[in-house]
């Protein structure tokens, strides 16, 4: 039930969320048109002049600064909540038509949107750290120069539409902008939450709490003692601006020039004004010295928070230097100009054995070598001369147990901003470590270089190119040729192997362990032709030496196995022939027959076996020995292997006792191998030690049938016939036929038993 369910409950989450994003980005637009409208309320209610425009609009630049810092923002909701926010308060305080109070808003969002394009997209500025001229530029574009440009459209707008004189409309609309922009708009550029917290802290906090009665105290009794108040109005925020920075100096400000239009609308003015026209409106407030009032304070607190933040900045680079220097694994040393050690890291007191507090006691002519002192001060002078900026040289600096330990030193002089020489500072590398591992790197390679002469495998390595950079003593031996011969040529040339059976190029396998990275082994044997015309077989394994996933060269063992294959084929060849007459033996034979009598019950193939018995030989080895009897028995190996072809197999079966399969051969070929066999081996005359001794033979032939079921049978047929010419006379070739065969007698089919 559930689960049918979660589609919907899915979609109606989609929707609530979709909700909820938009509540979220029109909620600013929202609270903007209600500061708006309140300001407009207020502004028009208690600064609207009787030529119909508010003396104080302070809405505009409030919403012009919010918008320029602001992240993100729905701008048609917020053009639309300030329309609406600016009628409303038209209408509402002003009881002006729909007209007027429309032409005024649209003014007005005319000017907010020149504000914010010019310092949110075409000049944007890093607040809240502006700087003096940063500050000083903002304060003429959007202080001055957009509110002037607007302050003509909303003059022509109210003598349009109120009838109201035109210049005076533009003069008091621009001084109501401008003081709003210059009063309002600082605090909002300028704030930030750690501006914020820093006012807030509780060691400065009274004391800046304190500073806000202390300016509008100060404002008063200017007002109310002295003719020309407003300098004496800025002295006291821009003293404290020392202390509470550009945004803390921009509130008290604010409560400056809040306090002076209060104290205006109360009629308590500066006593130089004592003959202007009583009143409570704003039509003669002195505008520009209120603008000019607000604005060195902020100066001096964009100065401070400037001052501050470089200070800041240079505290934390003089102790990542400090950081830097004492944690550098070299040695670092600054010295004055008469050669004192000022400071030393730990580093260079481990280098030397001192500890900080001896060296700062020390000089330079109590740790360099004294036949170098000469040239130290002579190169200090070039440095001081401008000569040269800095130097590096190779120096000896003495141990504390007295040992003399060189060094490499970096030498540089320090200067302040009018190019005054301040202190040297050196960086120097101890090199007793660098021998060491020299001498141990060079100990490893001398090391490597003699187990790899020693050993009896031919290593060669190359570069990531395949050039020969490096071959042992046993590369060279394989290869035939001085290493002077081959350096820097292409292994690929140089290991020029082919194939043993076919003598095609092998291949080299460098190409595959660049494309693969991994081992590449070669386990068939290949021959390596050397100068001298010698034929090696050999093996090879080439490795990628590689840096990360970098190729950077080649490690190639080869192996020569000339004298281990020439073993194994020796002991194949023991292991399938005779060893008297070097023909198969009967294990040998027999694997061969069974191939054949596979292949032929498959396709048919036709094929022969002809069995051979001696005759005479028995009386060979009683007259003359075993050793005259091993002679006939290789004459009549010799006999057979010329009178048959390569691919036909000849076996001895052990005694005198042959046997011969040709293979795919027609009956009528079988039979006449059969007979060219009984004519060169009857009689066969076998000289020994003077003598010649005669022996003969006795054949049978059997061609593959269908009726046999297996191997053995063929042979006991084709031995069936050899008995058959055996018992007949001997020296005579029979023919072993079927009982289905035409012209053979009933039980025609004669089996021995199998020999042992």
């Amino acid at each position: 039930m559930t689960s049918k369910q979660d589609p919907f409950l899915s979609g109606e989450g989609k929707v609530r969320g979709r909700v909820l994003a938009m509540v979220r980005s029109v909620l600013p637009a929202i609270y903007l048109g209600g500061i708006f409208l309140a300001c407009g309320v207020v502004a028009i209610a208690t600064t609207r002049a009787n030529g119909g425009i508010a003396l104080l609009w302070p809405g505009t630049a409030i919403i012009a600064a919010v918008l320029i810092r602001l992240r993100r923002v729905n701008w048609a909701a917020v053009a639309m909540a300030i329309l609406v926010a600016g009628v409303a308060a038209n209408r509402i305080a002003g009881n002006d038509t729909w007209q007027v109070a429309f032409s005024l808003t649209a003014v007005n969002m005319i000017e907010i949107a020149a504000m914010v394009y010019a310092f949110r997209f075409a000049m944007p500025l890093p607040y809240p750290r502006l700087t003096i001229s940063q500050g000083s530029f903002m304060t003429l574009i959007m202080g001055i120069l957009i509110p002037g440009a607007v302050a003509l459209l909303g003059g022509v707008v109210l003598n349009t539409l109120l009838g109201a004189p035109l210049w005076a409309s533009v003069r008091q609309w621009w001084a109501t902008e401008a003081l709003s922009a210059c009063l309002l708009a600082p605090p909002i550029i300028l704030y930030s939450k750690a501006n914020l917290l820093r006012l807030m802290q509780p060691k400065h906090v009274w004391k800046n709490a304190l500073m806000v009665p202390l300016c509008m105290l100060a404002t008063w009794l200017a007002i109310r003692f002295v003719h020309f108040p407003f300098v004496v109005i800025a002295l006291v925020p821009m003293v404290a601006a020392y202390q509470v920075g550009a945004f803390g100096t921009s509130i008290l400000g604010a409560c400056n020039v809040i306090m002076v239009i209060t104290l205006w609308m109360l009629d308590i003015k500066p006593m130089g004004l004592d003959e202007a026209a009583p009143g409570t409106s704003l039509t003669s407030l002195p505008f520009v010295a209120l603008i000019v009032t607000l604005m060195p304070p902020i100066a001096v607190g964009v100065g401070t928070d400037t001052r501050r933040l470089i200070s800041r900045a240079l505290r934390a680079s003089e102790r990542r230097f400090r950081e830097s220097m004492e944690s550098s694994p070299l040695g670092m040393i600054m010295l004055d100009r008469n050669g004192q050690w000022s400071f030393t890291n730990a580093a260079l007191q481990n280098m030397l054995g001192y500890s900080r507090q001896e060296l700062s006691e020390m000089s330079i002519e109590s740790l360099a070598h004294p036949d170098e002192l000469h040239d130290v001060w002579e190169r200090w002078g070039k440095l001081v001369s401008q000569q040269i900026d800095s130097y590096k040289i190779r120096r000896r600096f003495q141990h504390r147990n007295g040992d003399w330990i060189w060094v490499d030193c970096a030498v540089s002089l320090a200067r302040d901003d009018d190019g005054v020489p301040l202190h040297f500072v050196a960086q120097v590398e101890s090199l007793e470590e660098r021998r060491r591992a020299e001498a141990s790197l060079a100990a490893e390679r001398e090391l490597l270089r003699i187990t790899l002469a020693s050993i009896g495998e031919a290593v060669i390595t190359a570069d990531a190119d395949g050039k020969i950079t490096y071959m042992n003593d046993a590369a060279v031996a394989l290869l035939g040729r001085p290493y002077a011969v081959m350096a820097r040529q292409d292994l690929r040339e140089v290991l020029n192997l082919t194939d043993a059976e076919t003598s095609a190029p092998a291949g080299s396998l460098i190409d595959r362990c660049r494309h693969e990275l991994v081992v590449i082994s070669r386990v068939e044997p290949c021959c390596l032709t050397r100068p001298d015309g010698r034929i090696r077989y050999v093996t090879d394994v080439v490795t990628p030496v590689l840096s990360g996933r970098k190729l950077t060269g080649f490690v190639t063992v080869v192996h020569d196995v000339t004298v281990s294959l020439a073993r194994t084929q020796d002991l194949n060849h023991r292991a399938n022939h005779d060893p008297l007459t070097n023909l198969l033996n009967r294990l040998a034979f027999e694997r061969n027959l069974h191939q054949a009598f596979v292949e032929s019950r498959i396709d048919g193939t036709p094929a022969t076996v002809i069995a051979l018995d001696l005759d005479r030989f028995k009386s060979v080895n009683d007259a003359a020995g075993h050793a005259a009897g091993d002679a006939v028995l290789r004459h009549v190996a010799a006999v057979l292997r010329r009178s048959v072809r390569p691919t036909d197999c000849v076996g001895r079966l052990g005694g005198d006792e042959f046997i011969v399969l040709l293979r795919n051969c027609e009956p009528a070929r079988g039979r006449e191998v059969g007979q060219r066999l009984l004519q060169a081996l009857n009689p066969l005359q076998t000289p020994w030690e003077g003598a010649i001794h005669s022996t003969g033979a006795s054949l049978g032939l059997a061609q593959y049938s269908a009726e046999f079921d297996d191997p053995e049978d063929w042979t006991r047929a084709a031995d069936a016939a050899c008995y058959e010419s055996k018992h007949s006379g001997r020296g005579t070739l029979r023919v072993w036929q079927s009982a289905s065969q035409p012209g053979s007698s009933a039980g025609g089919r004669v089996f021995l038993p199998p020999r042992v």
